[in-house]
């Protein structure tokens, strides 16, 4: 298996167009722009980038962009609920409904957005609010439908795990750059 490096940039590196989207998403206020971004990218996504090279290594990946995300966002969600963090989940939850309802849906009238979304895919990333309407609207229905650990593996990376040892039900250390030391 290759080596993999999740990279991500500090808050106050981000470029001033990228923390004004975050903070207009966020009501206005800067110092929750930050705290969204940084939950969502120095703690959910996390198991959503390891959920992806586990299905890869697994064959798993569908090629169908929308069902593939929610099925990384899923993952992300049944292994933050397996470690205890739901109450860091319902603030998500509560963020995610707060920046989508700062956010129009691209999707045409009468149109699939899941179809919608892979169809136009390589348009909609150049455009961040909407692209940022599709993969919040897909945070959502993983939070909204979670899975718990044991159905996650087995339905979002391969049927062949039979029993995976249990996650310590510990919450991550404070939400920061750093990622805590191995232990």
């Amino acid at each position: 298996m290759k080596n993999i490096r999740l990279q991500y940039s500090v808050w106050a590196d981000l470029p001033a167009d990228f923390q004004a989207l975050f903070t207009q998403w966020n009501g206005g206020e800067p110092a929750h722009g930050q705290t969204f971004y940084e939950l969502y990218f120095y703690w959910f996504d996390i198991p959503h980038e390891m959920a992806r090279v586990l299905r890869e290594r697994y064959g798993a990946t569908d090629p169908h962009r929308w069902r593939d995300e929610v099925a990384v966002n899923t993952f992300a969600v049944a292994y933050w609920q397996a470690r205890g963090e739901s109450e860091r989940l319902r603030k998500l939850h509560m963020l995610v409904n707060q920046v989508l309802s700062q956010l129009q849906d691209p999707t045409p009238p009468g149109a699939d957005q899941a179809d919608y979304f892979d169809q136009n895919y390589l348009e909609l990333a150049q455009n961040p609010p909407a692209f940022g309407f599709y993969h919040f609207s897909m945070v959502l229905a993983a939070l909204n439908r979670p899975l718990d650990w044991q159905q996650a593996l087995r339905t979002l990376i391969t049927p062949e795990a039979k029993d995976a040892a249990p996650l310590t039900r510990q919450p991550y250390p404070a939400i920061t750059i750093d990622l805590p030391p191995v232990l």
